[in-house]
């Protein structure tokens, strides 16, 4: 009876969180997508241009490299983390990408499926080493994942001599640049849709699943809510720690991969400040730097915001500093929105966190 009773209680204890979870990303999804209105209204005139078919495949190419990144840096934010090193690993992972293919070692020419595992298990490596020493050496996640922030940017100019790869192979140009037109009943998508957006929405559905469905999820959340009582309950924080810092290294490599070929080339310059724009599409989706609270779902909102708002500064060809300037206010004027209705969930809860 006793073990019936508490298998009830954690089956109700599930279902709770995850009402809580998807009231939580409601609230967030409703305010992301009262943004993007207001976003497109303020200039009537770029309205029509914004929502052309063909401009939103792009946005959606543009937002592609962020959003993968984003779904890596939300998994760390959950478990109570951070980490800045995401930038420096996916110039990284693109650059030995590409030089596996063009022969720039000794190996000779790699095979471009072979070339993109490498990488991107180079990045797994390195957020493995990330998580070892924040589990193990328990040191801070800010200055473990700053050191490798730098470690692997001067990595990757020391590779390269500062400058661009060149030469990649046409069937690796594909994997950014393909489209995919779905056909049925003798009718075809009107716009093709590129494969950069299916890669993200492909990890954002599994990722997701991940999240809410397996033991894998709970813990993550568990150690960002209270690390302290989920590692006496028996749960091994260490190596959990050590995981999600592997998955988002392995994401941000993934999405160096896929971005040197959307660009056809692997620099040592790109994807300066990408872990900011990650970081700052999990917060403005929900997630909280205190850790425990998140949803891969609203990544992909607050993603499609930055990548939207991105969309239409270019269209009004208004220079990269004042499009900071937007963006940067942006971003603080949702992580305001969301610690208001934060305060009003726990007045509106007795004190208890939502």
């Amino acid at each position: 009876m006793v073990s019936d009773a508490a298998g009830t209680g954690e089956v109700g204890g599930k279902r709770m969180a995850r009402r809580t979870r998807g009231r939580r990303f409601l609230a967030q999804a409703l305010s992301i997508i009262l943004a993007l209105i207001l976003l497109v209204l303020l200039d009537p005139a770029a309205t029509a241009r914004f929502l052309a078919p063909g401009n939103l495949a792009n946005v959606g190419v543009q937002m592609a490299v962020v959003t993968i990144t984003a779904i890596g840096v939300t998994l760390v934010i959950i478990a109570g983390g951070i980490d800045l090193s995401l930038g420096s690993v996916a110039a990284l992972a693109g650059v030995v990408c590409a030089q596996l293919m063009v022969g720039a070692y000794r190996w000779g020419h790699w095979n471009p499926w072979l070339a993109g595992i490498a990488a991107c298990g180079l990045g797994l490596l390195l957020g493995a080493i990330n998580g070892g020493l924040i589990a193990w050496a328990w040191l801070p996640p800010f200055i473990v994942t700053l050191g490798m922030l730098l470690v692997a940017r001067g990595a990757v100019h020391y590779l390269t001599n500062g400058e661009n790869v060149f030469g990649l192979p046409e069937s690796f140009l594909e994997v950014g640049s393909g489209r995919w037109r779905p056909a049925a009943f003798g009718y075809a998508l009107a716009i093709p849709v590129p494969y950069m957006v299916l890669y993200f929405l492909a990890l954002a559905a599994i990722t997701h699943l991940v999240l809410t469905r397996t033991r894998i999820g709970r813990y993550w959340y568990a150690m960002g809510s209270n690390p302290a009582a989920t590692r006496l309950s028996g749960v091994a924080v260490n190596a959990w720690t050590i995981l999600v810092y592997g998955v988002s290294g392995l994401l941000a490599a993934f999405a160096g991969v896929v971005g040197a070929a959307r660009n056809s080339i692997g620099s040592p310059t790109a994807y300066d400040g990408l872990e900011l724009d990650a970081i700052a599409a999990a917060v403005i989706g929900g997630a909280s730097l205190s850790g425990g609270v998140g949803s891969v779902p609203g990544t992909l909102l607050g993603a499609l915001l930055l990548a939207g708002l991105r969309n239409i500064l270019d269209q009004r060809n208004l220079s990269s500093d004042v499009q900071k300037l937007y963006i940067g206010v942006a971003i603080l004027l949702a992580v305001l929105m969301d610690q208001a209705r934060r305060r009003v969930a726990v007045r509106s809860t007795g004190g208890a966190t939502p």
